[in-house]
């Protein structure tokens, strides 16, 4: 996975456990996002920005972006702005890009890969946003080539053909 270092003035240390990945829609594309973050005012921020095979950081995942409008949610969350508007729906390569990186952010913090801890942002402040972004589909995708879900989906074929099969 290729990450472009793109930076944004609009963050702070005070960083707790990170618990949840919050999905965003950008309402533009990834250059928009990339101008608005950049500016210091009016001080918001994500931490990666995705747009099909492209994916740009602006903060660290160690540091505190300015993104769900709920201070101590930004805290202990990493926010993902989604290239999509109303009239353009996200691509299907945006949709595999950011299940990697939503895999990838949840296996090195131990977040379960699941509708309680991969939310859209309005599940936290009241506002349009993630718009057209099909959660459940970036699930999905983020579960793909996931070891333990292979090996739970393996199990379940196995119990059925048990059930099927038992006198």
């Amino acid at each position: 996975m290729n990450i472009k270092w793109i930076g944004s003035p609009n963050f702070d240390s005070n960083r707790k456990p990170i618990k949840q990945v919050v999905i965003h829609w950008i309402v533009g594309n990834l250059a928009s996002a990339d101008v608005v973050f950049q500016k210091a005012t009016p001080g918001t921020s994500a931490h990666y920005g995705v747009e099909d095979d492209t994916i740009h950081q602006y903060v660290k995942e160690e540091h505190t972006a300015y993104a769900v409008g709920v201070y101590s949610r930004n805290q202990e969350t990493i926010s993902i702005e989604h290239s999509a508007s109303t009239d353009r729906p996200a691509s299907d390569k945006t949709y595999e890009t950011s299940g990697k990186l939503i895999a990838d952010i949840c296996r090195r913090n131990n977040i379960p890969l699941d509708r309680q801890h991969i939310i859209g942002h309005k599940e936290i402040k009241a506002t349009q946003c993630p718009g057209t972004i099909d959660i459940e589909r970036l699930i999905k995708e983020a579960k793909k080539g996931d070891p333990q879900e292979l090996m739970d989906e393996l199990r379940k074929k196995r119990d059925d053909n048990w059930k099927l099969y038992s006198p």
